[in-house]
């Protein structure tokens, strides 16, 4: 948004797309729990592509998280997947949420469950040669037609809860000036404290002091901080 500091990207082709390296013996869930989260905002009924882990020599095993056309969103692996007819077609950032664990395959829009399935499948079989790909598919087809921001996958199953509590925080950061970085140039964290009273979390440069709400910085100091914060009830010192 306009002044904020999170950005998205967009343009994709079949020569503009993030790839990463994928490590079988972290990355692959086998048959067990993993999650992917993918903010978007597309105004066009098309199949595209947000996110996937395949091999482009062996690409009958795979998981990944697209957009199809007919308003469908589809999140899964080649064992199973859940398809559901809900549109975003709006032109607005929404929250995508697809998580598979034991027993389902559920599909979470802007924090809210959409859809569910039974069938979970077994482990797909993941190539040791597979790539993560954010963008397009793997064969260079299907590009997304729109924007992508806070991509991210993990292997657990986060909870309905945990799923809402996550887009009510992220959600702020796609307003107008939002903050959601450490104040000055400098990365290294010189000390933090946290207001129970208050839910601010101080974190302390040699730029200044940073302060937050969830992801949010909601305000900053100049002065650099060296060695250590204390906060309570909107009271800080710091040294």
């Amino acid at each position: 948004a306009t002044g904020a500091e999170l950005v998205a990207y967009s343009n994709w082709s079949s020569s503009n797309f993030f790839k990463g390296k994928y490590y079988n013996s972290n990355d692959d869930p086998g048959s067990g729990d993993y999650a992917v989260k993918a903010w978007v905002k597309t105004s066009t009924d098309h199949t595209g592509v947000f996110w996937s882990i395949r091999d482009v020599n062996n690409s009958t095993p795979w998981l990944q998280f697209w957009l199809n056309t007919g308003n469908r969103i589809e999140f899964g692996s080649s064992s199973a997947r859940i398809t559901k007819n809900y549109d975003i077609l709006d032109g607005r950032w929404h929250c995508l949420y697809g998580v598979k664990n034991s027993s389902a395959i559920k599909l979470y829009v802007d924090g809210v469950e959409v859809g569910t399935t039974s069938t979970t499948g077994g482990d797909p079989g993941l190539s040791s040669n597979s790539i993560f790909r954010i963008g397009n598919h793997y064969d260079n087809n299907h590009r997304f037609q729109g924007s992508l921001a806070l991509v991210s996958y993990e292997m657990s199953a986060p909870s309905a809860e945990m799923v809402k509590r996550i887009y009510e925080e992220e959600k702020l950061l796609f307003r107008e000036n939002a903050k959601c970085t450490l104040y000055g140039t400098s990365d290294v964290v010189t000390a933090i404290g946290k207001d129970d009273i208050t839910d601010t979390l101080h974190v302390g440069t040699s730029s200044g002091r940073s302060e937050f709400r969830g992801l949010n910085r909601i305000n900053n100091t100049t002065t650099a901080v060296t060695a250590a914060i204390a906060a309570s009830d909107g009271l800080v010192a710091e040294q």
